[in-house]
């Protein structure tokens, strides 16, 4: 414990808590993107959706981010799947939505990890003797961005609905950016810690599949727990560093970026609300 405290007292310092605040804005500008490609996903399921009914699924989304803090890691999508069917989209709308929204996360934060780390993957497992491993993730991103497409094929073409492949190409362009810029948060972070222990591909491999291991372990809120043991140990495979601190204040971080997402968020709906009063 004394250790501890010691060389926490020793790294937190003013430039710290300067880099920290400009990871803050990286990471909470990222968060932002959400709310709007939730929308633009939406409004390729459901082309009667109005710009007016676009700034309430905004306000909600923002609204019901901050839920996923919650126990189970389903709240989110729950006060969403209430909220907006009180807007008129249908139940299957929102909940395609939230699928979509699901699997493009998860299909960007794969494709980040094998564009950032293809050289660094392959020197990890070739030193560890598991090549097939990365060829298995590899598979494993196609098979599963293949599912996606021919799934949203399916659902557009039996409910009538023209989608465009421009617009659906950028949501995932959009996700993939989220994840660079909270890489690039991270990446500030570790460089205010270990300034020469970590490059942006380092960072951006770490985020990415921190996030991506603590969304799909059932039951984590928010990836708590996870998402830090995660960042743990590929800090020590990727970099040979301890990043038990920089792990703590990403959480710290992430969850003011929600925070100022709800905040945003509650803003939006009073000038919805000013601009159609009852």
């Amino acid at each position: 414990i004394d250790s501890f405290r010691t060389s926490t007292s020793t790294i937190i310092t003013g430039r710290l808590l300067v880099m920290c605040c400009g990871a803050l804005v990286i990471i909470s500008a990222a968060t932002l993107l959400l709310p709007g490609i939730y929308v633009k996903i939406i409004r390729l399921l459901h082309p009667a959706s109005d710009q007016n009914s676009s700034r309430k699924i905004w306000k909600i989304y923002g609204g019901t981010q901050i839920f996923k803090y919650m126990p189970g890691n389903i709240f989110h999508f729950v006060g969403r799947q209430v909220e907006i069917r009180q807007l008129g989209i249908p139940h299957l709308v929102v909940a395609n939505a939230s699928l979509i929204e699901t699997l493009n996360l998860v299909f960007s934060a794969m494709l980040c990890v094998l564009i950032f780390g293809n050289k660094q993957i392959l020197d990890i497992l070739g030193s560890t003797g598991f090549r097939n491993e990365q060829a298995a993730f590899l598979v494993g991103t196609i098979v599963i961005s293949s599912a996606i497409i021919a799934w949203l094929i399916y659902y557009t073409r039996k409910n009538g609905i023209r989608i465009s492949v421009t617009a659906y190409a950028t949501t995932l362009l959009l996700y993939a950016g989220y994840f660079i810029l909270c890489g690039v948060g991270f990446w500030i972070i570790l460089g205010a810690l270990q300034p020469q222990s970590a490059s942006l591909s380092h960072a951006v491999i770490i985020f990415s599949m921190a996030w991506l291991l603590g969304t799909i372990m059932p039951g984590a809120s928010a990836g708590i727990g996870v998402r830090e043991a995660v960042i743990l140990s590929l800090g020590f495979l990727f970099i040979g560093s301890d990043l038990s601190i920089a792990a703590i204040l990403l959480r710290i971080l992430t969850v003011l970026a929600d925070i100022f997402l709800w905040l945003v968020s509650r803003r939006v709906w009073r000038a919805t609300d000013t601009a159609s009063p009852g």
